[in-house]
């Protein structure tokens, strides 16, 4: 079974996390070479080419039937959770961007082989991983001056800032069926620690 995953995948898995699950516009041109346009794979790519997450190679390919690279992956993902100007000031790629990948806790407990290429089950890991780390956020634009400050959102966390979703700890002590307190919650809810969630 092959664990890798092609750059083309890839390129589809963000563009999903970036529209919510909605399908890319069709694209009836694209810029790389080796991209059939109008594909499924081709409006994917447009995605993340338009919004500067992934990039094709220096000869006008994407390269999407290639291995993504485990060094590639972390740059995407860290670029998508918004660090990407920290991972420039810390020494830009590769190193930049695998140093703030591990600041904000993105590669914890996931092994990785050098340049190695990136498996789907560190894939799967980094994705847990993002769902409990921070998101960069704009915290001051002055128009007028063009300084733009970032900081890390504690409060918004990956889930939340692409699918609105929140991230709790607890004990569940009621669902629709049964109760620790003899009533249970809501239809379509659950109910954490006292506090009833949908």
């Amino acid at each position: 079974m092959v664990d890798t995953i092609s750059r083309g995948e890839f390129a589809q898995i963000v563009a999903n996390i970036l529209l919510k699950g909605e399908e890319p516009s069709a694209s009836t041109e694209t810029k790389f070479s080796d991209i059939v346009p109008g594909t499924k794979e081709a409006n994917a790519i447009a995605v993340v080419d338009q919004k500067g997450i992934m990039v094709g190679n220096d000869d006008g390919t994407f390269g999407a039937d290639m291995a993504i690279t485990y060094q590639e992956a972390v740059k995407t993902l860290v670029v998508l959770m918004g660090y990407e100007r920290n991972a420039h000031l810390s020494g830009g790629y590769p190193n930049g961007y695998l140093n703030t990948a591990s600041s904000i806790g993105l590669t914890k407990g996931v092994s990785s082989a050098g340049n190695g290429f990136m498996s789907y089950s560190q894939l799967l890991k980094m994705m847990v991983n993002m769902s409990e780390s921070p998101v960069m956020s704009i915290v001051f634009d002055s128009i007028n001056s063009g300084y733009v400050e970032y900081a890390a959102d504690e409060d918004a966390d990956f889930l939340y800032e692409f699918f609105e979703i929140s991230y709790d700890k607890g004990i569940i002590t009621a669902n629709p069926q049964t109760s620790l307190s003899g009533k249970g919650s809501s239809e379509g809810t659950v109910e954490i620690n006292g506090e009833e969630y949908l």
